[in-house]
């Protein structure tokens, strides 16, 4: 990679309709990597629960980490409910 694709690449800021997902997915491995231990008990669940500890435990840092280096937390988390001012509309054939 050239000098000048790198710096470029290095000056981007991050993609406002990933960087909101981003965060959600950050905060859920924050979630599971903290509270993953104790639900493995779980009768029907808890060994999917404890692969996802496992899994939650490298992911988490690395996601936190690069959240902060590249900004994603200046664009918070996505919008789950539709707004109140969008109507729905149907095409006509």
């Amino acid at each position: 990679m050239s000098w000048k694709k790198r710096r470029q690449w290095a000056n981007s800021s991050p993609d406002p309709d990933l960087a909101p997902w981003f965060n959600l997915f950050t905060v859920i491995s924050l979630g599971i990597t903290n509270f993953g231990l104790p639900l493995i008990r779980l009768p029907l669940i808890g060994e999917l629960i404890g692969l996802l500890f496992i899994v939650s435990l490298v992911s988490t840092p690395w996601l936190f980490l690069m959240g902060s280096a590249s900004g994603t937390w200046n664009y918070g988390f996505p919008e789950l409910k539709k707004r109140k001012n969008e109507t729905l509309t149907i095409p006509t054939i």
